[in-house]
C-alpha cells in the first residue's frame, strides 16, 4: 500500500492550542479518537489512505497534548461545537498543494469509541458537512449500558480512586482484556500519553453523558445514516460493547471482525485500511 509522511499542526480553536497529526492531500477526512487513545492510534492508517485523502486527526480536548479548562463542554451540544470550529479552522489540501476544500465543504469521517459520540454529535447537527462516515465500537444509542469501568468513573471518589490506582500494569492488562491482540508498542504509547490531566478530562467526560437522554439525538443519527453512506466495522470480541449494537446505525454496511476486541483500529489495523479504503474509494 501507499504511505504517507505524517505531520502535526497546532490549529487554534475556541481558546484552545489543538494539537493533531496530519497526512496526505486530497479530499478531506478527520479522524477522531476515543479513551484512552489520542491522534496516535490513526498514524498507521493515514498512511496507508493519505494518497487519496487529506487527513486530520486531533487530540480531543483534555487529551493527548491537548489541554481543555476544568469547564470545557462536553455535552453533546458542546462537543458538536467544537467540530464545527475545528472544521472551519482546518484548510486541506490537494496533491497541488492547492486548497481542496473551502471551509464547510463536506468532509468524511472514521470514529472509534467515545470519538464516535464526538462525530455523531456534530454530524446529526450539520449534515450539510457529512459526506460520508466509518464507525468503530461505538455507542449512540438510548438503551446502552455503561460498562463496569465506565461506571466506576461516572461514580464521585471512585473514579478519581481508580485513575489514582491505575499502574502501567493494570492499565496493560485491562487493554489486554478488552484487545487481546494489541501490540506492546501501542501500550507503551497510550499509557506514556496519560496523565492526571487526561485523567480528570476523562471523568468529565464521561460524567457528561447519560444514554437514556440520547432518544431524540439516536433518531437523528439514524436520519442522517439514512441519508448518508455510512460504514461500520466492529470488534465482537468488545467486553465493553455487544457486538449486536453494530447493527443498529442504519448504515450501508456493517463489518463484523469475529477475533478482535474493542480497539480495533490498533487490533487491525490492515483489514481496518482496506475496509476503509474500499468504501471511501467506492
Amino acid at each position: 500500500m501507499p504511505t504517507s509522511r505524517t505531520d502535526s499542526l497546532i490549529l487554534p480553536i475556541s481558546g484552545l492550542s489543538v494539537h493533531a497529526q496530519t497526512a496526505g492531500r486530497g479530499s478531506p477526512l478527520l479522524l477522531l479518537h476515543g479513551y484512552p487513545d489520542t491522534s496516535a492510534l490513526w498514524r498507521s492508517l493515514m498512511n496507508t489512505i493519505g494518497a487519496d485523502h487529506c487527513c486530520l486527526a486531533p487530540d480531543l480536548p483534555g487529551f493527548g497534548k491537548t489541554a481543555a479548562p476544568p469547564d470545557f463542554d462536553y455535552s453533546l451540544k458542546g462537543m458538536a461545537t467544537f467540530v464545527d470550529a475545528l472544521l472551519n479552522r482546518w484548510a486541506p489540501s490537494a496533491p497541488s498543494g492547492e486548497p481542496v476544500a473551502a471551509p464547510g465543504a463536506p468532509v468524511d469521517i472514521v470514529a472509534h469509541d467515545f470519538g464516535g459520540i464526538w462525530a455523531l454529535a456534530w454530524a446529526t447537527r450539520y449534515p450539510q458537512r457529512v459526506r460520508r462516515l466509518v464507525l468503530m465500537n461505538t455507542a449512540y444509542q438510548a438503551d446502552s449500558q455503561w460498562h463496569a469501568l465506565a461506571r466506576v468513573w461516572r461514580t464521585p471518589f471512585l473514579g478519581e480512586l481508580s485513575h489514582l490506582l491505575t499502574t502501567r500494569r493494570a492499565f496493560e492488562s485491562e487493554v489486554r482484556r478488552a484487545s487481546p491482540g494489541v501490540s506492546d508498542s501501542y501500550l507503551r504509547t497510550t499509557y506514556d500519553a496519560m496523565s492526571r490531566a487526561s485523567q480528570r478530562s476523562a471523568l468529565r467526560l464521561y460524567r457528561a453523558h447519560d444514554p437514556r437522554t440520547w432518544a431524540e439525538d439516536e433518531q437523528a443519527m439514524l436520519r442522517l445514516t439514512a441519508q448518508k453512506r455510512t460504514l461500520v466495522v466492529w470488534g465482537d470480541r468488545d467486553p465493553y460493547m455487544a457486538h449486536t449494537f453494530a447493527d443498529r446505525f442504519g448504515a450501508a454496511r456493517v463489518v463484523h471482525l469475529p477475533q478482535v476486541g474493542h480497539c480495533v483500529p490498533a487490533e487491525a489495523p490492515d483489514s481496518v485500511a482496506q475496509e476503509v479504503r474500499d468504501f471511501l474509494s467506492a
